[in-house]
């Protein structure tokens, strides 16, 4: 849909990133839900797309935005791996939703299809063979996953434990998702040590 989110791109960047959340607690939100801690997350997101929407005049009821995630398809067994290997979904957040846990519930539900489906895959698939396309062809191909989005949104599980670099500690991580096609908005998600921080890149 036409929001406020859609529209040409200019030529500057911007990043913004929140101050840590606790783990602990949004994981005792998920599971007092029964739902993941992504789950929680996305809800969260999606809540404050929407009232950032409703500030710009833009109504939401009913209002649903598809955001581009990568899903990881590399099994545990190959988790130590550099190599990519994941598929592109297309989850469609409920912003028309106002209550929190009927949000919750409903990003949980679209997650589970999707975790069931073999869109992942197929996409995977798809992007392998668009590698070795002519550049034009691979152009086109993003561009659908660019029509149909209004963000790219990822979910990265960093280090349980602190880290260091030469002896010092490393208080906090984070990372801002690549840009796809003419998709202007970017959220990341990147837990490390107990805590998360959310990335945003426009």
């Amino acid at each position: 849909p036409k929001t406020a989110l859609r529209g040409p791109l200019g030529g500057e960047k911007r990043v913004a990133w929140s101050e840590p959340l606790a783990l602990g607690d949004v994981k005792a939100i998920a599971h007092a839900r029964s739902a993941s801690v992504n789950d929680v997350l996305v809800a969260v997101l999606t809540g404050a797309l929407g009232r950032y929407l409703q500030r710009r005049g833009q109504a939401t009821m009913g209002l649903e935005l598809h955001a581009v995630v990568p899903v990881n398809l590399r099994p545990p067994a190959e988790a130590v791996r550099v190599d990519n290997r994941f598929g592109l979904v297309l989850l469609g957040l409920p912003i028309g939703v106002d209550d929190p846990l009927a949000r919750i519930s409903a990003v949980a539900q679209r997650m589970n299809l999707l975790k069931g489906s073999p869109e992942p895959i197929v996409a995977h698939g798809l992007l392998r063979a668009v590698g070795w396309a002519p550049r034009g062809l691979e152009d086109l191909a993003m561009g659908f996953f660019g029509k149909k989005a209004s963000l790219v949104l990822t979910n990265v599980p960093g280090p349980r434990t602190p880290l260091s670099i030469a002896g010092a500690p490393l208080s906090r991580m984070m990372f801002w998702v690549p840009e796809a096609a003419r998709i202007g908005l970017g959220i990341s998600i990147f837990s490390y040590a107990g805590q998360i921080t959310i990335s945003v890149l426009s």
